[in-house]
């Protein structure tokens, strides 16, 4: 989505390119196709895609281009999934602010996520090294916890 906005903000369409403050104005009524004025396109836009390459498929940012009726047709949907996924994530962040400000005491919030092939390099590697690489998984956590604190 931020990737067809920038688009829209180079061609003078939209005032930002911002994805989150973009999507403040969508309604579930928004017309999307007001945005577009009848006499634009083409529209030169980057998309993420799979691309075949020696060592096998891999995801890069291709350049597109597309005529103003098949530029709305990609953007509408994608931009009312993106607009559910903000409002997911606002609710999500807001959730947890309101369990950490009410946290009982005595209880704990653990907050977990997931990371892996992390790349591992050392601080003064030989060049070398770029084929010998190692990887790890990690698992980065966060504990609150609240305690039952004597006045």
């Amino acid at each position: 989505m931020a990737l067809k906005l920038r688009c829209l903000h180079k061609i003078g369409i939209i005032n930002c390119d911002s994805p989150d403050a973009f999507v403040k104005d969508v309604t579930d009524h928004f017309d999307v196709d007001a945005l577009f004025p009848a006499d634009s396109g083409p529209f030169q836009y980057d998309e993420w895609s799979r691309v075949n390459t020696d060592a096998g498929q891999r995801m890069n940012i291709v350049s597109k281009s597309s005529d103003r009726a098949s530029f709305i047709k990609l953007f509408k949907p994608q931009l009312f999934e993106f607009k559910e996924h903000i409002n997911r994530v606002r609710n999500q962040y807001h959730a947890l602010q309101d369990l950490k400000a009410n946290l009982p005491r005595n209880h704990t919030i653990v907050q977990m996520d997931f990371a892996e092939n992390f790349n591992c390099k050392t601080a003064d590697e030989v060049q070398s090294s770029y084929f010998n690489k190692c990887y790890v998984s990690l698992h980065p956590v966060v504990v609150y916890y609240k305690v039952n604190i004597a006045s």
